[in-house]
């Protein structure tokens, strides 16, 4: 079944576990290019690697403080990802947040 999810920036909050990981795992196995954010680095990095493994995709994590109430934090760090929010397609919110 086609998806349309080829080449599709995706980001996904809560990527880590639950929800958010099982569709971060299933968005890359049918082509979608996903950044992951959650705020346990380690988890993350599990996380981006098992799915890695599995789908044979380049997954980008994001740790914490891409998305937060902090304004110093979000001012810094959506500077940083500007290029990505140029570019996205999608948006999963697996979790609460303020964008």
């Amino acid at each position: 079944m086609q998806t349309g999810l080829n080449n599709k920036n995706i980001l996904i909050t809560g990527a880590s576990r639950g929800i958010g990981y099982a569709c971060a795992h299933k968005f890359a196995s049918e082509g979608a290019l996903i950044t992951m954010v959650s705020q346990d680095p380690e988890r993350l990095e599990l996380a981006r690697q098992k799915i890695s493994d599995t789908t044979g995709a380049n997954l980008m994590p994001y740790a914490q403080t891409l998305l937060t109430r902090r304004h110093d934090t979000a001012c810094s760090s959506s500077c940083s990802m500007s290029i990505f929010w140029s570019i996205m397609q999608a948006l999963f919110r697996a979790v609460g947040c303020l964008i």
